[in-house]
């Protein structure tokens, strides 16, 4: 504070007022300089120390966007995380770790706006939140059956009466129908010959219209007396999913067009060249029965068949005692499209296929781990492969790390003997805490670890089960 103070004889000392602040001295403060020389003269001045009261950096924050989704065909929408995150970060860690949102899967009971509060957990643990607004919205309109086309034939003096076909062509929305209206009203009578259009129109609760028009063509009959008739209804065109039989089919049409109209026309239907397990658009030909020579047809698009979903092993895991020759597990692959496929497998020295049955044809005692490569192809020729790693048994509540050194990640198998609380916990070598991770396992599992932010060096894993402890080394590379 002192800017140059002297005397001729030279300064013995030098004071100040004040020379402690805190945050109650925020602003200007007047501070006196006493300055004193060797013999015993003083003189004063003074000067201002102006506070300012700063605030600590929180140490997580917390940055989330708005969100809009939309309603799926079944009424579901999920929220992602990488979606929600908009540049969370600490400034006591060098990453985030975890982030958590209170509710990830919305349906049509979401509709509208709600606010959501979101979670940045840093790599120690730290903790920032904030609130965003998720819009759910439902952009589906209504689905109508299928039907297109209805012709009548009316005798002399006779009135047709307008049917209710909401009942044969009914209205599905993924959230639900609100309103489903037939234009004109059912019961409107008809009494000349002409082409007319009805009009079905559906509207859910968010507003979506679906509409569907149907010609009514009425022909006059000169020739013979009787009550007014549906004569015939053309058949829209359907697509089907890969292996759906003929049957299925004939079904969906009887769906479509109502079984009491089927079963008064009598339709017969041609099933030649349909193959439901081959791809493409096949022409279905049908007639009536008092009109067979009144041949028409329709179109059923077989799709293609999805991809199976994924191949497993019932067991990943290799006893101590495994000998060659013991099966280890069996193969099953998730198709909800085809439950029947043939299975083969990369050569590997230690492991065969016979058919779906995984075979251990190695000598001594398996390895901690193994890796094999395994191909699964249905019937209709599309092949998946999947890498499966196998894990030898290592008894209840015990632990393995591989690949271990390790260099941009491990694994960390935990194998227990019941239900258990678990914690992870990994710390460097001068003892500080690089990792912590907490959660409820009902079964033996494995846990990716991402190594990126680690420094080359040892680390200590540390696994509490309950109320046990287990231990192991990890080296990253």
């Amino acid at each position: 504070m002192d800017n140059g103070s002297s005397d001729n004889c030279g300064i013995a000392s030098r004071t100040l007022s004040q020379t402690l602040f805190t945050d109650a001295d925020e602003g200007e403060n007047t501070v006196t300089l006493t300055v004193t020389d060797n013999a015993g003269n003083q003189n004063s001045a003074t000067a201002i120390v102006t506070v300012v009261v700063t605030t600590a950096p929180e140490c997580v924050v917390a940055r989330a966007r708005d969100i809009v989704l939309v309603l799926d065909r079944n009424g579901n929408a999920s929220l992602r995380l990488n979606d929600v995150d908009d540049g969370s970060f600490s400034n006591c860690s060098n990453r985030i770790r975890t982030r958590e949102v209170e509710k990830t899967d919305f349906n049509c009971a979401d509709l509208g706006e709600q606010l959501l509060t979101f979670r940045a957990i840093d790599a120690n643990g730290n903790v920032g939140e904030t609130q965003f607004k998720v819009t759910v919205l439902d952009e589906t309109a209504p689905s109508i059956g299928n039907i297109s086309r209805v012709n009548v034939t009316l005798n002399p003096g006779q009135t047709y009466s307008l049917p209710d076909f909401r009942l044969t062509a009914p209205a599905t929305d993924n959230c639900g129908v609100a309103e489903y209206i037939q234009i004109p009203a059912p019961g409107t009578v008809y009494s000349a010959a002409g082409t007319y259009s009805i009009v079905l129109r559906a509207t859910d609760q968010s507003g979506n219209v679906g509409e569907r028009e149907v010609t009514l063509t009425i022909r006059s009959n000169t020739n013979r007396p009787g009550r007014g008739r549906i004569e015939a209804v053309e058949l829209n065109d359907l697509t089907v999913p890969w292996n759906t039989s003929f049957d299925g089919v004939i079904q969906l049409q009887r769906k479509q067009v109502g079984k009491k109209v089927m079963e008064e026309l009598e339709i017969g239907f041609e099933q030649e060249g349909y193959d439901p397990m081959k791809p493409g658009t096949y022409t279905v030909r049908y007639h009536f029965a008092e009109a067979r020579t009144q041949e028409m047809a329709f179109k059923v698009k077989v799709e293609e068949k999805p991809l199976a979903l994924d191949i497993r092993l019932s067991s990943p895991f290799l006893p101590k005692d495994l000998e060659a020759g013991m099966p280890v597990g069996s193969l099953i692959t998730v198709d909800p499209s085809d439950k029947f496929h043939t299975y083969r497998m990369d050569e590997h020295s230690a492991f065969r296929l016979e058919g779906s049955s995984l075979i251990w044809s190695g000598e001594g005692a398996p390895p901690a781990t193994a890796q094999i490569m395994v191909h699964s192809t249905d019937r209709a020729g599309q092949t998946i492969s999947r890498e499966i790693q196998l894990y030898r048994e290592t008894g209840p509540n015990s632990l393995l790390i591989y690949p271990n050194p390790a260099y941009k990640e491990t694994n960390i198998l935990v194998n227990l003997a019941q239900e258990s609380d678990v914690e992870i916990r990994i710390f460097d070598a001068a003892g500080r805490l690089v990792f912590t991770e907490e959660s409820f396992q009902k079964e033996s599992f494995v846990r990716n670890i991402d190594l990126d932010q680690l420094s080359y060096g040892l680390y200590n894993v540390v696994v509490k089960v309950n109320n046990q402890y287990l231990q192991g080394r990890l080296v990253k590379q």
